[in-house]
């Protein structure tokens, strides 16, 4: 007859471990949707996101460096746009890239373009970085009908901003919509973002972090 000990390790027996390929895109999931969150608590009516953005460029130049110095205003990141030539990434293929910038990560749903030469080339820091992902439910329920409506490619794109200023076109992609963020400093004008969208394709099944 079994006795408690013998049955407890048959009951541990039977319980599958995950395996590493589950535990790494769940670990994945979890950075995108933490990431989004605290984009999304930050978020304004898309009217007001220019006069947040004024705003908070005042108050850090009043704040400053800490030395009683205005803080260095943000450089102008000025780059045209080349065919990409690289390897095409996991879950997406690109027509066009930033001169000297590469994919610095892509899976299944979410792509970061950065410098080659940023100081920052962590793939979980977006500032700086172009990021392109498959919006969740909850980031389709913030969008605005106050947008700015562009072509993008065959299909109707619509341009707004963040609070904090960084430009967002979403773009609809079979049954799926496209979110692209770009940094504010980002000297592109309407037509180079939508010339940069409408060659950034989804392909496979995305994963879709949750809200």
């Amino acid at each position: 007859m079994h006795d408690l000990r013998d049955l407890m390790k048959e009951a541990v027996a039977g319980i599958a471990s995950p395996s590493d390929l589950a535990v790494e895109a769940d670990v994945r999931r979890g950075r995108r949707a933490r990431a989004r969150l605290a984009r999304r608590r930050t978020l304004v009516p898309v009217g007001l996101a220019a006069g947040a953005a004024a705003v908070l460029a005042f108050s850090v130049a009043d704040i400053g460096d800490g030395t009683g110095n205005p803080a260095p205003p943000s450089s102008t990141i000025s780059v045209a746009l080349t065919t990409y030539q690289g390897k095409q990434p996991k879950g997406f293929s690109l027509d066009k890239v930033p001169v000297g910038w590469d994919v610095l990560a892509a899976d299944a749903g979410q792509l970061v373009l950065a410098d080659e030469d940023a100081s920052n080339r962590d793939p979980n820091e977006y500032p700086g970085k172009i990021l392109v992902h498959v919006a969740n439910e909850a980031e389709l329920s913030t969008k605005s009908d106050a947008g700015k409506s562009v072509k993008v490619g065959d299909v109707t794109g619509t341009l707004d901003a963040y609070s904090d200023g960084d430009p967002r076109l979403w773009v609809p992609s079979g049954k799926y919509t496209l979110i692209f963020q770009f940094p504010d400093n980002l000297d592109w004008d309407t037509a180079t973002i939508v010339e940069f969208a409408a060659g950034v394709h989804l392909t496979g099944t995305p994963e879709i972090a949750g809200g």
